[in-house]
């Protein structure tokens, strides 16, 4: 393996998550720098469960902000936005970026499923 996809096994298996190497790799998340792009729906399609997920997700963002990195356009916990900047600064709101698909698509899903219970007025 290349020295890169290396990186990608040693993240993994510091994180708990070293099952997902081979998968990964395959799937072309071959270095830190892909990997730090993934979304949510490129997890699921290689079957990695929702808590490892979460889990895989937080310690991206861990990585990426040790590293200097802003993986897909997160934003700083000290973000300004949204009145933040009120808040003592381990409290403060992270903003996230633009949506991606897989939010646009849970959001579709969501309200869908408003409309299918009968409840298109709420109050």
């Amino acid at each position: 393996p290349c020295p890169k996809s290396h990186a990608v096994g040693a993240f993994l298996k510091e994180i708990g998550l070293f099952q997902y190497t081979e998968p990964l790799l395959r799937s072309g998340f071959d270095d830190m720098e892909t990997l730090l792009e993934i979304e949510d729906g490129h997890m699921k399609d290689l079957g990695i469960p929702p808590g490892h997920v979460l889990k895989l997700k937080k310690r991206l963002r861990e990585f990426a902000r040790s590293h200097g990195e802003d993986p897909q356009g997160a934003a700083d916990d000290a973000s300004t936005d949204f009145g933040a900047s009120d808040l003592p600064h381990d409290m403060a709101l992270p903003v996230p970026g633009p949506p991606t698909a897989d939010m646009r698509a849970l959001v579709r899903r969501s309200w869908e499923q408003i409309v299918a219970s009968g409840s298109t007025v709420l109050g």
